[in-house]
């Protein structure tokens, strides 16, 4: 990959069988940011579309993603991690009363650090939400926090105030 110079590229999938099928697209575009012949940044943006049939369920599902990894130089001790998820989607039931529901998903990484000797994540925070609401009027939202401590662990935080502490 040549510093400074811009990629793109697309993918198209589908499958068409006995009890179900999918179309989906993706495109993206990267960015190995140098100065000089010194790497300093990559960039990814991606965005797609799935849909799906089954026999009970259709689905359009759509994508966007973002990723930016900073301190490239072999100088930088650790690399530093930005990212953006975001996933909305409609599913339509082929069954009883053929309800409709939709979903969103979000993920948002800031300021992750990671140790370029031990690959491990040493701090930064991820947010996520989950989203979604049915024909009904039902609707739910469930989010978190989860926080890099730096030994090993991992603290989650849901909106709701539950506190869980994960270690590795």
């Amino acid at each position: 990959m040549a510093c400074n110079t811009a990629y793109s590229d697309s993918r198209s999938v589908s499958y068409k069988g006995a009890n179900g099928s999918y179309e989906g697209q993706y495109n993206w575009d990267w960015l190995l940011n140098c100065v000089g012949a010194q790497p300093e940044s990559f960039r990814v943006d991606l965005e797609g579309n799935l849909d799906y049939t089954t026999t009970r369920m259709n689905s359009q599902d759509a994508m966007q993603a973002e990723l930016l990894v900073d301190d490239l130089e072999a100088s930088s001790p650790n690399f530093t991690v930005n990212q953006r998820y975001i996933r909305s989607g409609r599913q339509v039931s082929k069954i009883r009363d053929e309800r409709t529901f939709t979903s969103t998903i979000t993920v948002i990484t800031s300021d992750l650090i990671i140790s370029k000797e031990t690959q491990l994540i040493t701090s930064g925070m991820a947010e996520v939400t989950l989203e979604g609401k049915s024909s009904t009027g039902n609707s739910f939202t469930y989010s978190g926090i989860l926080v890099f401590n730096g030994d090993q662990t991992a603290t989650l935080t849901m909106a709701g105030g539950n506190t869980y502490t994960f270690d590795w």
